[in-house]
């Protein structure tokens, strides 16, 4: 399957503290024709790759900002187009301002939705202002609640800052109830967040977080999903290659990422690094595969490995680590800034997390023989 992340437009209505975008002179929305161009170039690679899935991710800035008419547009043009491809649709969004108009849209194409909310309301609320400096948490909520009632299926996305390291967890149970899978991503140290120092976390944050948050969930029973933990988890069982991007050592061939003037990228988080744009759809003949931009990730998570990734215990879960962290954080040619925290985390979950968890369902075993007895 191939992903298309679509960066339709590079405005937002929120103003958050760490903004990935960073500060812009315009925004910009992808115009009718342009989205049709892209949608074609992301189906013709499909069928050059002889794939016949692909996955559209509705991105940005905020994508609810580009008009329903483009999208619908669009999304008919290229189902007409390519019959032989099926195309689902997903949408990372910060859901504050989803109208009637909007659910319906996203109702009729069944997109599924990825929500950015910040864990509790109180950590969301300093951290992800509207433009006019309001809290924004209970009209997320409230929108969440209004897409999950039209059987739209909703995960969230969390951002890790300083802020939240210490903060009790007991949002969780939000999740839970809601039943909705999170998945927290650290802070990266790019766009806004280089303007506010203060959200930043060190080496070791992350994985302390994360362990913490397992804790917690196993410890007290919460039936909750939150990523990486379970695909770390599902590695390690199984012996396995991790299911997720951040450890695909070929994750550059899975996934485009297209702005929205035309201009092509490996994926969202290179979008904007013109040392890494591979081209533009309007181009003939563009050969992604063989730029030297594309050579140049898949050398660095092959024969261009870093001497310590290469002598790492851990290289076959890890594969390197994700190179546009590494190119963020200068070090493109070394371990990234999360190295440290994965190796933590791979090892508490092969160790000290495993039996924790074996520890756990043999009291729930107890717990529920005993109350079997009883009855």
């Amino acid at each position: 399957m191939l992903t298309l992340i679509l960066k339709g437009t590079n405005g937002c209505n929120l103003n958050c503290a760490y903004c990935s975008l960073g500060e812009k002179s315009r925004h910009d929305i992808v115009s009718d024709q342009t989205l049709m161009r892209i949608f074609e170039y992301a189906c013709n690679t499909c069928r050059q790759r002889n794939e016949l899935q692909l996955e559209i991710i509705l991105h940005g800035g905020e994508p609810t900002l580009v008009p329903i008419n483009t999208y619908n547009a669009a999304i008919r043009h290229v189902r007409a187009l390519f019959p032989d491809i099926q195309i689902s649709l997903s949408m990372q969004t910060n859901a504050f301002c989803i109208s009637d108009e909007y659910l319906s849209f996203l109702q009729c194409h069944n997109v599924n939705i990825g929500v950015s909310i910040d864990g509790s309301a109180e950590i969301h609320n300093q951290e992800r202002k509207s433009r006019g400096g309001h809290d924004t948490f209970v009209t997320v909520t409230e929108n969440i609640a209004r897409m999950q009632a039209v059987g739209l299926n909703v995960s969230a996305l969390m951002v890790l800052t300083a802020i939240g390291l210490n903060a009790p967890l007991d949002y969780l149970n939000y999740y839970a109830s809601r039943h909705i899978h999170l998945k927290i991503n650290p802070l990266l140290n790019y766009g806004e967040a280089c303007k506010n120092p203060e959200l930043a976390i060190k080496k070791g944050d992350y994985a302390n977080y994360l362990i913490r948050v397992y804790e917690y969930i196993v410890v007290n029973h919460i039936d909750v999903t939150v990523s990486p933990i379970d695909k770390l988890l599902q590695a390690i069982l199984r012996k396995d290659k991790i299911r997720e991007c951040t450890f695909n050592a070929e994750c550059n061939y899975g996934f485009l990422c297209i702005d929205h003037i035309g201009d092509i990228y490996p994926c969202g988080k290179f979008c904007d690094i013109h040392a890494f744009k591979l081209g533009n759809v309007s181009s003939q003949n563009l050969d992604v595969l063989g730029s030297p931009q594309f050579q140049r990730l898949t050398e660095r998570r092959s024969c261009r490995l870093p001497t310590k990734c290469r002598e790492c215990r851990y290289l076959n879960l890890c594969q390197g680590g994700c190179s546009a962290e590494a190119y963020i954080e200068q070090k493109f040619d070394e371990q990234p800034f999360l190295c440290e925290d994965y190796q933590m985390l791979f090892d508490y979950f092969s160790s000290t997390g495993l039996r924790l968890l074996r520890e756990q369902l043999v009291k729930s075993k107890q717990y529920l023989m005993e109350k079997a007895d009883g009855v």
